[in-house]
C-alpha cells in the first residue's frame, strides 16, 4: 500500500479556512491590446530618436561602461542607458525623416579628473595613428590611463576603441582595426582613467585632427 505523503505545516489550517470562506479563484491574465491606430508625427519622432540613440549607442558600449563608470555608481544606471540618455537630451536633432547626431556635443565618460588636455591626433589610411597631448596641471597624474575611441560616419564601424597610453606618455603611435578612405567623417574622443579606481575626466571631442597618406607626407583635413 502506498504510503500517503505527510501535509506540510499550516496546510490542515489553510484547508479548513477554504472550506468556510472559499477559495477566490486566480485572476485571468490581462491580453495586451494592440492600438490600431496609427502612431502620430510625434510618437514617430519620439521612436525614432529611440531606436537610433539605441543602435548608435551600442556600438560603444565597452567604452561606455568605463567612461560612465563612476556616474552609473551614483545614479544607479548603466553605462549604456546613461550614454543613450544623453545621446537623446544633447546630440540627436531633426525631424523623424531627418535625424542627425550632434557628434561634437557627444560625450563618452563624464567624470572629475583633470581632462586630457589640446590633445593632437594623425591617422593614416593605412591603418596607423598618433595621439600627442600635453600635461600643464599639477593636479594630472602621471598614474592616469588616457582612452580612446574612434568611429568612421562614413562607414559607421569603430576603428579604435580603449587604453592607448599612459597620461605620463604625452604621445603613442597605435594601430586601427581597420583602414580607412581620405574623404571619409573621422570622430575621435578621448578621456583619462584613474589606473586604480572608477575616476574619470570628462571625455574630449578632438578638433585637431589630421589625415595622412603616411607618416611621411601630411595632408591636412578640413573640419
Amino acid at each position: 500500500m502506498k504510503k500517503k505523503k505527510a501535509p506540510r505545516r499550516g496546510q490542515f489550517v489553510e484547508n479548513m479556512i477554504g472550506k468556510f470562506i472559499g477559495r477566490m479563484p486566480a485572476e485571468p491574465k490581462r491580453k495586451r491590446v494592440i492600438s490600431s491606430k496609427p502612431l502620430t508625427e510625434a510618437q514617430e519622432l519620439v521612436m525614432n530618436r529611440f531606436r537610433l540613440a539605441n543602435n548608435f549607442a551600442s556600438k560603444f558600449r565597452h567604452v561606455a561602461k568605463i567612461g560612465f563608470d563612476e556616474v552609473s555608481l551614483i545614479k544607479g544606471q548603466t553605462g549604456l542607458n546613461w550614454l543613450v540618455s544623453d545621446l537623446l537630451k544633447n546630440c540627436i536633432t531633426g525631424d523623424k525623416n531627418h535625424l542627425r547626431i550632434d557628434f561634437m556635443n557627444m560625450r563618452l565618460s563624464e567624470g572629475w579628473k583633470v581632462d586630457v588636455l589640446f590633445p593632437l591626433i594623425k591617422l593614416a589610411t593605412a591603418g596607423r595613428g598618433k595621439l600627442e597631448w600635453m600635461i600643464v596641471d599639477s593636479r594630472s597624474k602621471n598614474s592616469d590611463q588616457v582612452y580612446l575611441c574612434i568611429y568612421n560616419e562614413s562607414t559607421d564601424q569603430i576603428l579604435y576603441s580603449g587604453f592607448v597610453a599612459d597620461r605620463s606618455a604625452q604621445q603613442v603611435d597605435f594601430e586601427l582595426d581597420a583602414s580607412f578612405q581620405p574623404a571619409d567623417l573621422l570622430h575621435c574622443w578621448v578621456f583619462a582613467k584613474s589606473f586604480n579606481s572608477r575616476h574619470v575626466s570628462d571625455s574630449e571631442y578632438i578638433e585637431r585632427l589630421t589625415i595622412i597618406n603616411d607618416f611621411s607626407n601630411p595632408k591636412p583635413k578640413s573640419l
